[in-house]
């Protein structure tokens, strides 16, 4: 005799995970590089955006973000707006520079940021996927 599998009760469905990355970074060949490994070692989609603009309509625009990866210079924000852009969205936010400031990763870690990776190290990509 089949046996009926079982199924959530209607409306008590488990909603899927967060699962999209959002790249804000103004390096094109750093952002190739780091979209390329993210994809092929995680198989998770990532956007892409070089301002706190293009950000923003991509985070408005969908509800499954999973993790957003930030560079520190953009043409419309300073390093506080663009702290202050992620912390006040929730969003878990990893600070990626190509420049190492205490004061900034300080900052940055209070704000809840949940980390602060220095591009240029040699393992920085291996280390953010």
């Amino acid at each position: 005799m089949p046996t009926a599998t079982a199924l959530p009760p209607a409306g008590h469905a488990h909603p899927p995970l967060p699962q999209r990355v959002l790249v804000v970074e103004n390096s094109r060949a750093y952002t190739s590089m780091l979209r390329a490994a993210i994809e092929q070692q995680l198989e998770l989609p990532v956007e892409v955006a070089a301002t706190l603009a293009d950000a923003a309509r991509l985070l408005d625009a969908r509800d499954d973000w999973f993790l957003a990866l930030t560079g520190m210079v953009l043409a419309d924000g300073d390093r506080d707006q663009i702290l202050e852009f992620f912390a006040v969205r929730g969003l878990p936010t990893i600070v990626v520079s190509g420049v190492y400031d205490e004061e900034l990763r300080q900052r940055a870690l209070q704000q809840q940021i949940i980390d602060y990776v220095l591009k240029s190290t040699p393992d920085s990509l291996d280390y953010l996927v």
